[in-house]
């Protein structure tokens, strides 16, 4: 397990059968700032960056001991986070103590060469997932909807 720096909002836990993930260490209201997507901006995407502008996508890992939250920030069909434009993550509803912080990586752009396709299987166990975890472009509009609000403006134009 990589290390992050302490955050007093989340810390990394094991969620079976997903893995390691975020889980809030208290509750955190509806729109509260959770962390600052940090690291390094990087060209080529990675499994673990994120896109948090247009053309700007930030690598969480800092050396093979230390990562940002980022890192071990799931994906969750039914996400209690998102990724507000400027890389903020922030809670879209109440998350409560112990629950994990999860967003949909829909919401973050279209998937390429950085996930192959046997890593896109979901594994969130939401009523509402199809199995895989799709990019923006594959979302239903039904799914584009209901994560208008949560959906970076850069994202929506692609």
């Amino acid at each position: 397990m990589k290390l992050f720096a302490s955050n007093e909002l989340v810390e990394v836990s094991n969620l079976p059968p997903r893995g390691l993930g975020l889980v809030a260490k208290r509750d955190i209201h509806k729109e509260e700032v959770i962390f600052i997507i940090s690291g390094r901006v990087i060209q080529t995407p990675t499994r673990y960056s994120a896109p948090i502008a247009k053309g700007v996508t930030i690598d969480p890992v800092i050396s093979d001991e230390l990562c940002t939250e980022v890192y071990y920030l799931n994906h969750s069909c039914d996400p209690s986070a998102y990724v507000r434009d400027g890389g903020l993550c922030v809670a879209m509803r109440d998350i409560r103590a112990g629950e994990e912080v999860a967003i949909h990586y829909g919401t973050l752009g279209i998937f390429g060469d950085e996930w192959k396709p046997s890593e896109r299987q979901c594994l969130c166990g939401a009523a509402s997932c199809p199995g895989w975890i799709h990019g923006y472009n594959e979302l239903s509009p039904e799914e584009k909807e209901r994560f208008e609000n949560f959906t970076q403006a850069w994202v929506k134009e692609l």
